[in-house]
């Protein structure tokens, strides 16, 4: 699963990391925005997966499709799930929620997990795709799961920029606490309670109370498994 782990690396750094809100605006304005979107998906694919396309990663009937041709069916997908998507919310008025942002995440990582060469019968091969997942999935995967969640809930707005990565910081260090050795592990706590003197001063969504229990409680499970990865 070398290639999955990859491409799931790939795809998270360009659905959350790299889609700030100026392109999350920019490609429902029209397909420049959205090709740049999904632009940016396959050159991150080429640089992380590189080593592995050249060689064979999926079989159409008679046809032995590479790494390249494999990359051109998702880049086809992406643009597809995502025009399938703005189109439902702009000119159809469905909801863009909660439901909605599960559904457009699973798809694309199945399409990755369907095209996906198996390269050994390890689950694992090489950990730093993993702790990269993981390192996302702490910060602005959190960030956004929480504001789908509150929006849906609370009908909250997304929060200002400077709270936003504020608080990406702060889940961030409580990820990195538990790569540390157990004796240095009770800084998690520390940073959780800079968490609540943060939401004293700033009162926002980035820093509420679900934001703050969630978000802390993502950051710590991937915390946790990338410690298990990281002391293996």
């Amino acid at each position: 699963m070398e290639v999955f782990w990859r491409l799931l690396f790939g795809h998270l750094l360009g659905d959350f990391t790299l889609q700030t809100n100026y392109v999350a605006a920019w490609k429902r304005r029209g397909p420049a925005g959205l090709l740049f979107h999904v632009g940016t998906h396959i050159v991150l694919y080429v640089f992380l997966a590189w080593p592995y396309l050249g060689t064979t990663w999926i079989h159409i009937g008679p046809w032995a499709l590479n790494g390249w041709a494999g990359l051109g069916l998702i880049f086809v997908s992406h643009v597809f799930e995502d025009q399938w998507r703005i189109w439902s919310v702009t000119a159809q008025r469905a909801p863009d929620n909660l439901l909605f942002y599960i559904w457009d995440q699973v798809i694309h990582i199945v399409i990755l997990f369907a095209l996906a060469p198996v390269t050994s019968d390890r689950i694992i091969e090489n950990t730093w795709p993993v702790m990269g997942c993981l390192v996302v999935a702490a910060t602005h995967f959190t960030t956004v799961s929480v504001f789908f969640i509150e929006k849906d809930l609370f009908n909250m707005k997304f929060p200002p920029t400077r709270e936003k990565y504020g608080a990406m910081a702060q889940r961030f260090l409580v990820f990195l606490c538990l790569l540390l050795p157990s004796a240095w592990a009770w800084l998690v706590l520390g940073a959780v309670g800079l968490q609540v003197l943060v939401r004293r001063q700033i009162p926002s969504q980035a820093v509420s109370k679900t934001g703050l229990v969630l978000g802390n409680g993502l950051a710590l499970l991937a915390g946790l498994l990338a410690r298990r990865l990281y002391f293996a």
